[in-house]
């Protein structure tokens, strides 16, 4: 099976991660994406464990672009509205658009601004993290 199709298949095959997404689409949020370790985990443990479960995610991590707003309260915002919706998970909320203005800071080297999520997602470290779904 292609890669691309057994994604699909694992994350429509996901009550929890497809609720999760119909959530985040709800906000109606610029290039918005659900990546990095939640969609890691459903993909190795269903792949390549016991099956996947929910309780074993430390965050979901949602990315967007948007440069309108470079504020880190748009991204709590975001947070705290989704963790109204749904208090079990520890939402991780990050604007694309304003990466390179904390990047130094937390990492010690300079980055370029980014032009889209997919383009952020792209620099992520860990290449079985570098992957989002929406």
């Amino acid at each position: 099976m292609e890669r691309g199709a057994e994604l699909t298949e694992l994350v429509l095959g996901s009550e929890w991660l497809i609720n999760l997404l119909r959530l985040v689409a709800g906000l109606d949020l610029p290039d918005c994406w659900i990546g990095a370790g939640a969609v890691r985990d459903l993909v190795w443990d269903m792949r390549f464990g016991a099956g996947f479960d929910p309780a074993g995610i430390a965050d979901v991590d949602v990315v967007f672009f948007d440069p309108s707003d470079l504020s880190a309260d748009h991204e709590h915002e975001i947070e705290r509205q989704l963790s109204e919706q749904d208090p079990s998970v520890d939402w991780d909320v990050k604007n694309q658009a304003r990466v390179h203005l904390w990047y130094e800071a937390r990492f010690g080297q300079p980055a370029e601004p980014l032009k889209s999520t997919t383009d952020g997602v792209a620099t992520w470290p860990e290449t079985a993290t570098a992957v989002a779904v929406r």
